[in-house]
């Protein structure tokens, strides 16, 4: 968990978006990415998480693992994505993707983990870690669906949190419904889906729409700081 503040980048850094589903020349979170499998061919739209450095030196971004071709499964060179999409060349691959737990006897479920989170290397542009693209547009509950964003501002991690308070405010950006904020519903409870299971979740009210999936939620506060707090497994 984080704290982050609007910043701009230095001037050196240049982005060419003009809004979260396009080309970025320097990828950040909120962008939106497409993930392909060669054999058989497949793939889908999802949004760029949180950028962040691996040990080694390599910089990508977390996202959310039910968006790579093999949930829960590390999918190396096999699993690529581009960025915005697939039809140009192939901008990085999936590096870390952690096996699950088997689900306790009697739990309706075979395998579990403590998090939907899978780790991407870029290999084919900029990364800017620790940092969001920042949407013009910040609505509550019904998205705008405007994507558009600031250029040069960004909403930058300052800092980490380790409480998420039921009934508190947070915000979360997609790529596809673009920047909206809700409640926090529930803190720390065991979601079911399609036999497996997430322990200890979290559930937000905020509308999104398709492709906003890996997307950042967050603690947001212009004044001060913000705290950044996870990525969007589902959102309603």
């Amino acid at each position: 968990m984080s704290l982050a503040q609007d910043r701009s980048l230095p001037v050196s850094r240049t982005q060419s978006a003009t809004n979260l589903g396009v080309y970025a020349d320097t990828l950040v979170g909120g962008f939106r990415y497409v993930w392909h499998v060669p054999n058989p061919s497949s793939g889908g739209i999802c949004t760029i998480g949180f950028t962040a450095q691996a040990a080694g030196g390599m910089k990508g971004f977390v996202s959310a693992a039910h968006c790579s071709p093999n949930m829960w499964a590390t999918n190396a060179t096999g699993g690529v994505f581009g960025q915005p999409g697939f039809a140009t060349s192939p901008t990085g691959y999936e590096l870390y993707d952690p096996s699950p737990g088997t689900c306790p006897l009697f739990w309706p479920c075979g395998t579990y983990r403590y998090s939907d989170a899978n780790f991407y290397v870029v290999t084919g542009r900029d990364v800017k870690v620790g940092y969001l693209a920042k949407p013009n547009t910040r609505s509550a509950l019904l998205p705008s669906f405007d994507t558009t964003i600031v250029k040069g501002t960004y909403i930058a991690v300052a800092d980490q949190t380790s409480s998420i308070v039921q009934g508190s405010t947070m915000d979360k950006i997609g790529a596809t419904s673009g920047w909206t904020y809700g409640e926090v519903l529930r803190t720390c409870y065991t979601f079911f889906n399609n036999g497996r299971a997430l322990r200890c979740a979290y559930s937000l009210w905020a509308v999104g729409s398709g492709g906003d999936s890996g997307g950042p939620v967050f603690y947001y506060n212009p004044a001060t700081v913000s705290r950044v707090a996870s990525f969007q497994a589902a959102v309603k």
